[in-house]
């Protein structure tokens, strides 16, 4: 058992009627999240372009982001976890694009958290390599403020990872996350926390914290994902609040995304 989750294990054990250090969350003053300027040559080449406003792509990560953020105010909603039904669908990139999208969006903050506990990919993608995160932030090992930066991007704040950890399910279950979440939900705040998931079918992750969020989006891989798999990830979820499904690596030989292959 690694260090982390054994410290996980003891603060779940010790937290009883204790908050999980997440009063930050509620009125969080997004200009005074530690700041790490991102070059936009690796942005583009990880696809993470939803803020490169002169690239073609970006103008479907607002589409989504308009058609999302409608639904989650119809409904009053203000925390929403990607996911899909096997790896390799495209969920962390969706989500990190589209938490990008809804910062830039000038009513509106947004949060992007790594809750894939499994193989963490956000760092990644923004070419950032956290000291610590979601994992230590659980643990009690660091604050919100130890874990949480902005990617050069105004309004937006970002949770990482620092590495896989075991019993992801039972964390993410336990009582910091849920307080986050409670905490995110209670905020007169426009934020939209955006909780990138683990896929359905790797583990009881995504289903075991849905419960907490308000609603999922699911990613789905044109070629990969079958009918079954998401008709049974469809079944899996029938308790959540599903917004919708993106379709991801979409042929469309008139796509302006065609050189990325999605859309």
């Amino acid at each position: 058992m690694d260090r982390i989750t054994k410290a996980i294990e003891m603060a779940n054990k010790t937290r009883v009627g204790k908050t999980s250090g997440t009063n930050l969350i509620a009125g969080l003053d997004f200009a005074k999240v530690r700041r790490v300027e991102i070059s936009r040559d690796l942005l583009e080449a990880n696809k993470v372009v939803a803020g490169l406003l002169t690239n073609p792509v970006s103008e479907y990560y607002r589409m989504l982001r308009t058609r999302v953020l409608r639904v989650m105010e119809q409904n009053n909603w203000k925390v929403i976890g990607v996911t899909g039904p096997s790896v390799d669908a495209g969920k962390s990139l969706t989500a990190t694009n589209l938490a990008v999208a809804i910062a830039m969006e000038p009513n509106h903050a947004a949060l992007l958290v790594d809750a894939d506990l499994r193989k963490p990919a956000i760092g990644n993608l923004l070419g950032i390599t956290p000291k610590a995160g979601l994992g230590e932030f659980i643990s009690g090992a660091a604050s919100i403020e130890d874990v949480m930066v902005c990617p050069g991007v105004d309004r937006l704040g970002v949770i990482m990872n620092t590495q896989h950890l075991y019993g992801s399910s039972d964390v993410l279950m336990g009582n910091a996350i849920k307080d986050m979440v409670e905490k995110i939900k209670a905020s007169e705040d426009n934020v939209v926390a955006v909780f990138g998931l683990p896929p359905v079918f790797v583990g009881d992750d995504a289903v075991a914290i849905s419960s907490y969020l308000d609603a999922l989006l699911i990613i789905v891989n044109s070629g990969h994902t079958t009918r079954q798999q998401l008709s049974a990830t469809m079944e899996l979820l029938k308790d959540a609040n599903i917004v919708g499904c993106v379709l991801n690596n979409a042929p469309d030989s008139e796509c302006l995304a065609q050189q990325y292959g999605y859309y």
